[in-house]
């Protein structure tokens, strides 16, 4: 938790401290010369409102502080486009057994490590575009849409 105003929260407690403390002294006082008066005081009831006052000026320092706290919020949402090259250089046997191949594989782990909320869409391309599968939260029809590429051009 942070403070917007730190010195706004000293200032506003010193305040409270103080009043505090003069409300006790002048009771003291006041005891004090009743007492040798021989007369009995008020009593303590009478002081209840002058102490809810002193409460309600420390609670106001503390709001005029601001006090805030950042809380995270995960946010699995949006949208993916998994843009795929099918073009002649996709088969290439550079790796085991092609690049398309080793594309479709990482792309359907990824696909695998989202959550449902994400939309995922596909998009293969060689010298143009070509939408494959709209995104949607259907990763299982995305993973088919990737199954289905093939090296052309």
């Amino acid at each position: 938790m942070t403070l917007a105003s730190p010195a706004l929260l000293a200032v506003g407690l010193l305040v409270a401290v103080a009043l505090g403390c003069g409300v006790v002294a002048v009771s003291r006082r006041r005891a004090a010369a009743l007492a040798a008066a021989g007369v009995a005081g008020p009593g303590r009831a009478r002081q209840a409102g002058v102490w809810l006052t002193i409460a309600g000026i420390a609670v106001l320092a503390i709001a005029v502080a601001g006090p805030a706290a950042s809380l995270p919020v995960p946010r699995a949402s949006g949208t993916v486009i998994l843009a795929m090259d099918v073009s002649n250089s996709m088969g290439a046997k550079d790796v085991v057994p092609n690049r398309l191949a080793a594309a479709q594989r990482a792309a359907r782990s990824f696909i695998a490590a989202q959550p449902d909320s994400i939309n995922i869409g596909v998009v293969a391309f060689e010298q143009g575009a070509l939408v494959t599968n709209r995104p949607r939260r259907d990763h299982a029809e995305t993973a088919a849409a990737i199954g289905r590429l093939r090296v052309s051009g």
